[in-house]
């Protein structure tokens, strides 16, 4: 078992202090002003062995961070030719915000040609306090943006000789994509697929990513690519 507490703080980019510029979301403008932000932080988890075939790994966090530097709406837009009304975005610091997560780990290997692995991390992550400008919204109470609720993953491995093959699955939750939360990026769930061989000094393998074709948008607003193969081929010399 073990418990930790601790104490940190990151200082603002020079990006985010000196540059004024189009981003993905809008428009950045720059803030000179910003501080540095400073993180509490408490933790507390054990590893815990049952038998032989199985480890669990549980843990608990509880986190305040101060100045906390997050990205906001300024309540202006701005027209972008082809693109339309984009918004005029800004770090800044906005006082207080809490994450309080749980995470567990499960290895299970039942024999030695097999090994399964699954997590789960549920994270609750929102701005406790804010000091809204004049003509400000204010955040006070909403959950931070680009932050899943909850994350799934279960890798199952497989070894037969020189062959190896692997499954993935994975789960992201919903977001919101902006400060205010009035936008939802929607969950979706993933299924990648790899099969590996050893042949002499020539490792090949042919992976198959996002196998169900879902096209699920990102934390960045953008489509993804959707089901695609690749191939890779290595020598050793």
């Amino acid at each position: 078992m073990y418990a930790s507490a601790s104490k940190g703080f990151m200082p603002p980019t020079i990006d985010d202090m000196t540059r004024t510029g189009k981003i993905r979301k809008g428009i950045k403008i720059a803030n000179p002003f910003l501080e540095p932000e400073v993180l509490y932080n408490i933790e507390s988890g054990c590893l815990w062995e049952i038998g032989e075939k199985i480890v669990l790994e549980p843990s608990l966090y509880y986190s305040i961070v101060k100045n906390m530097i997050y990205q906001v709406w300024t309540g202006d837009s701005v027209e972008i030719l082809s693109d339309g009304p984009k918004p005029m975005l800004q770090k800044r610091n906005v006082s207080e915000g809490t994450v309080a997560g749980a995470e567990i780990a499960i290895h299970y290997s039942p024999k030695n040609w097999i090994d399964i692995q699954v997590g789960y991390s549920y994270n609750n992550s929102r701005i406790t306090k804010y000091n809204a400008l004049d003509g400000d919204v204010n955040l006070t109470g909403l959950y931070m943006a680009e932050v899943p609720k909850n994350l799934i993953s279960t890798d199952i491995h497989l070894k037969y000789n020189k062959f190896t093959f692997s499954i993935e699955y994975r789960y992201t939750d919903e977001i919101y994509s902006d400060d205010e939360n009035t936008s939802i990026v929607e969950a979706f769930n993933l299924v990648n697929l790899n099969l590996g061989a050893r042949i002499k000094n020539y490792t090949l393998s042919l992976s198959v990513n996002d196998l169900f074709d879902v096209q699920y948008i990102d934390r960045k607003g953008l489509l993804s690519p959707g089901r695609f193969f690749s191939g890779k081929i290595s020598v050793k010399l």
